[in-house]
Formats: structure tokens, sequence, C-alpha cells
């Protein structure tokens, strides 16, 4: 049986890369339970996950009382930042040019 087992891992790279991520996640779980019992987290032997899940609470909470922008004021602002960046880039470009014919004179 077990040696099924290691032909189908060889064979399989998709169930091979499962088989580790799973292992790697028990392995992960094991070294956050044991951090907890030795009194590395005041929350108890759940307190890192309890975290996570309030984070993803108040993120959602949060998304909610953003004032998102309507089709018109964000098509008009993105163009802005557009036209504002090839203005900029043109510029930079210019004084390239501009110090690279300089330094020419120069040398």
């Amino acid at each position: 049986m077990l040696d099924k087992f290691n032909e189908l891992i060889k064979n399989n790279i998709y169930f091979r890369d499962t088989v580790y991520l799973i292992l790697g996640l028990l392995a992960i779980n094991f070294v956050i339970i044991i951090i907890n019992l030795l009194g590395g987290n005041k929350n108890g032997i759940f307190g890192f996950h309890k975290k996570i899940i309030e984070y993803f609470k108040k993120v959602i909470l949060e998304l909610k009382v953003v004032e998102w922008l309507n089709k018109k004021d964000l098509i008009k602002l993105t163009l802005i930042v557009v036209f504002s960046s090839i203005l900029l880039g043109g510029l930079i470009a210019l004084l390239d040019l501009g110090f690279f014919k300089l330094r020419d004179l120069l040398i």
C-alpha cells in the first residue's frame, strides 16, 4: 500500500504538491499550537486565528463605510492622472536630453 502511495506521489506532480501543501499547513498549525501552549500568546490556543478573523471583519466594515466614486468622476480623475503622468514624463525626458546635450558641449 505504501509503495503505491509513493509511486503516486512520484508520478503525479499535482498530487505531490497538494500533499506537501497539506503537510506544510499541518506543520504551521502544530508550531502555532506549541507556541500558544508554551504561553507565547495570551489569547489561548487559537488566538492567532481570532486575530486574523477580527482583522478581516474590520476590513469588511471599513469597506462598507468607504464612499466610492461614480463612473463619471472615476473616468475624469483617471484621465487627469494619465495626462499628468505623460506631461511629467515628457518634461523629465526634455530635461534629460538637455543635460545630455550640455554634457556633450562641455566634454
